[in-house]
């Protein structure tokens, strides 16, 4: 049987080009070790298309490609625009579908779709770039419940998240926030474990097969975005007890199932004496050395070959 042309979609317009870059470099490697010869598609900052140096379309891989790894993050990854494209041109693809996309990349819908589904979610305020000024700060600052996480609405690897608990700190966070998205997060900070687990789909002969969750040192009090690139060693298994771990794994399973989420997910939870709370998911989580995806692939006796050509498989019959 002809083997499927694959070609590895990264960079992107977000703030996460570098980690998509890495991710992506991770899935060409993988293919060229098994003797494949998959094409290296590059999204530029600008979100101009590019195959070894020469500015494409999206159309022109219509005729080069069976199938598409997406490794692109944030916005225009993972928030639906570039699910929208491939399925216009009907190039299969990984990942979840353009709305369920939209949907678990925008926190705040997010957290609304968890908590609609029983699962607890720390307190927060989203707020526009238009409606900020100091006044608006001090106004935050009095009936705000500190300590709090500042975040861009959309976005990951904690780009632009920080910590505060001071007003001082509050306003630093907020404009730095606002570097990268025009409406963010102030959100209730839970003292706890944090844990990020996984979900594949179809995998191992498991409809929903849930990866050991992994334990998150929080260096500087939250999951900071140097640490989040792999310089920070991730803890597998991490230390639960039974009826955490069903929790997590029920959790998981749950928003996966009922959101409608494709191939593969990850979920990040803070585990409390009060119980579980939800952050966020991501519907591609980066595939990099020390990784929480990469790491709990490897804690099962598994890999990047397997995982990627099974993303291969499921993409081809979607």
């Amino acid at each position: 049987m002809k083997s499927p042309r694959i070609g590895v979609l990264r960079g992107g317009p977000s703030s996460e080009y570098n980690v998509s870059l890495a991710s992506g470099g991770e899935v060409l490697t993988s293919f060229r070790e098994q003797k494949q010869n998959p094409l290296d598609i590059l999204v530029s900052k600008d979100g101009e298309w590019y195959h070894n140096g020469v500015k494409i379309l999206p159309g022109d891989l219509k005729n080069s490609v069976d199938v598409l790894i997406t490794t692109l993050r944030g916005t225009y990854g993972e928030d639906g625009k570039v699910q929208q494209i491939l399925e216009s041109l009907r190039i299969p693809y990984t990942g979840s579908g353009i709305s369920v996309s939209a949907l678990a990349l925008q926190k705040v819908l997010a957290k609304e779709f968890a908590r609609k589904l029983g699962l607890k979610t720390p307190r927060h305020i989203a707020l526009a770039q238009y409606d900020y000024n100091s006044e608006t700060a001090h106004e935050l600052f009095r009936k705000i419940f500190f300590p709090v996480v500042i975040k861009p609405l959309r976005g990951g690897s904690s780009i632009g998240a920080t910590f505060a608990n001071t007003f001082e700190e509050l306003q630093s966070g907020i404009q730095e926030a606002f570097l990268y998205e025009p409406v963010i997060i102030i959100e209730e900070y839970i003292t706890g474990d944090e844990i990020i687990t996984g979900i594949i789909e179809n995998f191992r002969r498991e409809k929903l097969y849930h990866l050991v969750p992994a334990y998150v040192p929080r260096g500087n009090l939250i999951y900071t975005k140097e640490n989040k690139q792999g310089n920070l060693k991730l803890s597998l298994p991490a230390p639960l007890n039974l009826k955490m771990k069903e929790l997590i794994k029920e959790d998981s399973k749950k928003v996966f199932s009922t959101l409608g989420l494709k191939h593969y997910a990850t979920f990040d939870f803070v585990t409390t004496p009060r119980g579980l709370y939800f952050l966020e998911m991501n519907t591609t989580p980066p595939f990099i050395p020390g990784g929480a995806l990469t790491e709990s692939l490897v804690s099962v006796g598994s890999g990047r070959e397997e995982f990627f050509n099974h993303l291969v498989d499921l993409a081809l019959k979607r």
